[in-house]
């Protein structure tokens, strides 16, 4: 799953004064049979735009949660 093309659909990042962020990301691919939990322990960057603002976020993906949506 590492080096697969992933679409951020949403994301929250919680930050505060001498604590570690945290960012929760929603994503997705339309690619299947890839396998999320293959992202654990790796490295992962996020950009977020607003105008002309832009934060990066970087660190390791800790934990995956998987939603299955069936359009059928």
């Amino acid at each position: 799953s590492v080096g697969v093309p992933w679409t951020v659909e949403g994301a929250t990042v919680r930050s505060a004064l001498n604590e570690p962020y945290v960012a929760i990301v929603d994503i997705q691919t339309e690619l299947h049979g890839i396998d999320p939990l293959e992202l654990l322990g790796s490295k992962a960057s996020v950009t977020l735009r607003r105008g002309l603002t832009e934060n990066v976020y970087g660190g390791i993906v800790s934990s995956v949660r998987i939603r299955h949506d069936h359009d059928e």
